[in-house]
């Protein structure tokens, strides 16, 4: 069963900065690769949402890797 994803404003905007960015100073296959590795994690999360680690500061918080310098903040709700 898959769970709905949805985005918060400001998480949206931070995406969108980090493809800006990508987009204007690395190679497309660089973005591309990003990309990829974003959207298979949002996948992942929708099908199993406990997959990232729970956050030591806010335990309703969970991190998944997308690269060495990019993770993906996310809260589990009902």
């Amino acid at each position: 069963m898959e769970h709905e994803i949805r985005w918060t404003e400001n998480a949206f905007e931070d995406l969108k900065e980090v493809f800006i960015y990508l987009e204007k100073e690395w190679s497309s296959e660089v973005l591309n690769n990003f990309l990829d590795k974003c959207f298979l994690n949002i996948e992942l999360i929708s099908k199993f949402p406990l997959i990232g680690i729970r956050s030591e500061k806010d335990k309703t918080v969970r991190k998944i890797l997308i690269t060495k310098n990019n993770s993906l903040f996310y809260r589990v709700g009902n």
